[in-house]
């Protein structure tokens, strides 16, 4: 199981999804993996992957 990302949480994930951080190269924002906990996952820069369905 993997651990929440978010600083100083110590949670289990329980989604994946990404944020926009920033290149330290240039002035563009960059998806970035991380794993969030339930209250991590309703932060306004976290991007739940949408997975899709199967028949």
């Amino acid at each position: 199981m993997e651990k929440c990302n978010y600083v100083g949480c110590k949670n289990d994930a329980t989604t994946k999804g990404f944020v926009l951080s920033r290149d330290s190269q240039g002035r563009k924002h960059l998806p970035t993996d991380v794993y969030a906990c339930d209250k991590h996952k309703k932060s306004s820069s976290f991007f739940q992957y949408k997975t899709a369905k199967t028949n």
